[in-house]
Parts: C-alpha cells; sequence; structure tokens
C-alpha cells in the first residue's frame, strides 16, 4: 500500500506510536496515556487501540483500517491535545513498520515496551490459547512447531490469527526489531521501557512517558491492570469453541444460532475451568530459552544502554 504524502493539514495526525512488543504492558500503558487531558489515543475501547496501519500483513481486527483516511479518521475527534498516538504491538516485529513509519512521519516519537523474552513468550502462548486460535499444547511443542510455521509462507497469510501471534520465540528477540527503529529515527525520537519498571513502579514510569511526550509530568493516572493472561483448560476444546462459534453455517439451517451460542458457552466455561489446570511453565524450558536468548539479551541490552543481566538470571 502505497502511503499518501500530501494529507491535508485539516487533518489530526498521529504524533507518536507504542510500537511493542506483545504482552508487555501496552494495552496498561495505552490506558494509563488515554487518561492524560493533553494525550488521544486512538481508539475509545481496547478493541480499537491497535489499527496496524504500517503492517504489510493485515490483522483481522484492523482490516477496516487498510485506508488512509479510515485510518486517519481515528484521530478526528482529538481536539487540542499536544499528543496523539495509537498503539499497535506488531510494529515491532513486523521489519516494513519502521521505515514505513518514518516515511510518512519522520518527526514522530517511538515509545517501545520490553519484557523478559521467556516470560513473554508463554504469555504470548497462553494469549493466544485463550483466544482459541492455537491448537497445539503444550507451550515446548508449539515451540517445536515454531519453525515449521517461521518459514511457511502459505501458514503466514493463511492462518486462524495473525502469523506473528505464532511467533513465540522469534518475537522475543529485542535487538533487530530495535535497531530498525534506530535506524530511521533519532535516539531522542524513542523512549524504551521495561515491563518491570510499568509494574513495579507505573506512576513514575508513565509519568516519565509523559514528559518524553512533552505533556504535564505531573499528572496522575488511575492505575489499572488490563489484558491479563488466562489459560483455558483444554487448548483444542477452546480451539474447537472458537471454530465453531465462527463457522458461516447455512442460512437455512434454523439451529445456527443454537449451535453458535452453545460453542460460546463452551468457550467461556472451558477458559473459567482454566483457572483449576494453569499453565506453568517448566523449570526445563526456562533454562533452554534463557540460553537461547542470551546473546540476544546482550545485544539488546547494549543497544538500548540498559544492563539487563537481571534477565537471564534462571529463576
Amino acid at each position: 500500500m502505497t502511503l499518501i504524502k500530501n494529507i491535508r493539514k485539516s487533518k489530526k495526525q498521529p504524533n507518536f506510536f507504542i510500537v511493542g512488543a506483545a504482552r508487555s504492558g501496552t494495552t496498561s500503558l495505552w490506558n494509563y496515556l488515554q487518561q492524560h487531558p493533553e494525550i488521544f489515543m486512538s481508539g475509545r475501547h481496547i478493541s480499537e487501540k491497535e489499527p496496524s496501519f504500517f503492517c504489510n500483513l493485515t490483522p483481522p481486527w484492523a482490516v477496516k483500517y487498510c485506508d488512509f483516511d479510515a485510518y486517519i479518521n481515528l484521530f478526528v475527534e482529538a481536539e487540542d491535545q499536544k499528543a496523539l498516538g495509537e498503539a499497535s504491538v506488531n510494529y515491532l516485529i513486523s521489519p516494513e513498520s519502521s521505515n514505513r513509519i518514518a516515511d510518512q512521519y519522520s518527526e514522530a516519537r517511538i515509545i517501545i515496551i520490553l519484557r523478559q523474552p521467556v516470560e513473554r513468550a508463554f504469555s504470548l502462548y497462553k494469549y493466544m490459547c485463550n483466544l482459541g486460535v492455537e491448537w497445539i499444547a503444550p507451550f515446548e511443542k508449539a515451540l517445536r512447531v515454531e519453525h515449521e510455521r517461521y518459514n511457511d509462507n502459505k501458514f503466514k497469510h493463511n492462518n486462524p490469527f495473525y502469523y506473528y501471534g505464532y511467533l513465540y520465540f522469534h518475537s522475543g528477540l529485542y535487538a533487530e526489531q530495535i535497531e530498525r527503529y534506530f535506524n530511521v529515527f533519532s535516539r531522542k525520537q524513542i523512549h524504551i521501557i521495561l515491563f518491570e519498571d510499568l509494574k513495579i513502579n507505573p506512576v513514575e514510569t508513565t509519568q516519565r512517558v509523559y514528559d518524553f511526550l512533552g505533556v504535564k509530568k505531573e499528572f496522575v493516572p488511575k492505575i489499572t491492570v488490563l489484558n491479563q493472561s488466562k489459560s483455558p483448560f483444554s487448548v483444542f476444546a477452546q480451539y474447537f469453541f472458537k471454530q465453531i462459534s465462527k463457522k458461516n453455517f447455512p442460512d437455512f439451517l434454523a439451529t445456527k444460532r443454537i449451535i453458535r451460542k452453545t460453542a460460546q458457552i463452551a468457550f467461556d466455561a472451558n477458559l473459567a475451568f482454566g483457572r483449576l489446570r494453569p499453565f506453568i511453565l517448566k523449570d526445563t524450558t526456562r533454562r533452554k530459552l534463557l540460553m537461547d536468548y542470551r546473546d540476544n539479551i546482550r545485544e539488546t541490552g547494549r543497544l538500548i544502554g540498559q544492563n539487563l543481566d537481571g534477565w537471564t538470571t534462571d529463576c
């Protein structure tokens, strides 16, 4: 899609982007930022916060924003706020997004949130199982299959959800992803947050973001944890019920509404019963992933100028 260079000046446009990583607190930060009177965030509801316009692969929830005018209209209700932004976590993992954003908004400010990659990978897996779009269990098997999915062009364009959501390990290789932004934006335009800081000191961490965006940093947001991880009792059952609930039954099938409603009830019940058998990350899996991530963690720390040795501790 060719980006429109000559935007009418009357159109309100974003001047900052939360670009990821997924499952690192982006939804919570989105919530804290939209509370500030000098900040406008796209989407009044969580489901609308990720337009993903600058991704070549369009997530199913963002198809309606593929058109540039539709995307820009997300900001039409902005008034006199200084900072206008959006939060699409796939901008970090998608190789093309950094250049596409820079081509359109070279002066934009970029916010990146990073989480210990092993914990983030496991959280992403649980999230995908929760949604009913992952059918492989346990986590270890999904990691083994990831290599096949990663190199499968057919799967990339034809899967139950969104390709990058299935890259549990690969999406945690932050160094290359961050470097893409460093290559097209100046360092002063990029603000990097650690998930751990946002979790432990949410107000202070958010106020530093306010300062970065040039709005009053003294504002105190109401702290609410959003989008917490859950896990279903049965991974495959969750996937099965999801497929049934969205299946296009023939119009002449009088029971189609009953089937869909029953599938949705079963879907919700399977998720509720998941509390009886929560997913647990095995110590052996954690140690292996730590070894696989170790060099990338060190390179990431070097790039962002922070000591990330705490991420490599086998805990």
